[in-house]
């Protein structure tokens, strides 16, 4: 959160005011880039595998643009669900 609020040039404070956890930051942060790869897939104006292949290519995409978030990527693609009955 220091380094968030160094970069964004507010203090800590601000961030856990308006956030207050870093777990609600970072759902708020993966809401707001669904929502773009979900705009982006919704021009494609396309169905079933051309939809799905636009959404890969997005992603891909945005894996390329921010080096610094591929692991969280990976992380968060692979997490594997719960079994259920």
């Amino acid at each position: 959160m220091r380094e968030l609020a160094l970069i964004s040039d507010v203090s800590t404070s601000t961030l856990y005011n308006l956030y207050q956890s870093k777990d609600t930051l970072i759902l708020a942060a993966l809401e707001d880039l669904l929502a773009d790869i979900n705009a982006v897939v919704a021009e494609t104006d396309t169905s079933g595998l051309g939809r799905f292949l636009a959404r890969v290519n997005t992603v891909a995409e945005q894996i390329v643009d921010t080096p610094g978030m591929q692991r969280p990527w990976v992380r968060c693609c692979s997490v594997q669900m719960p079994k259920t009955r």
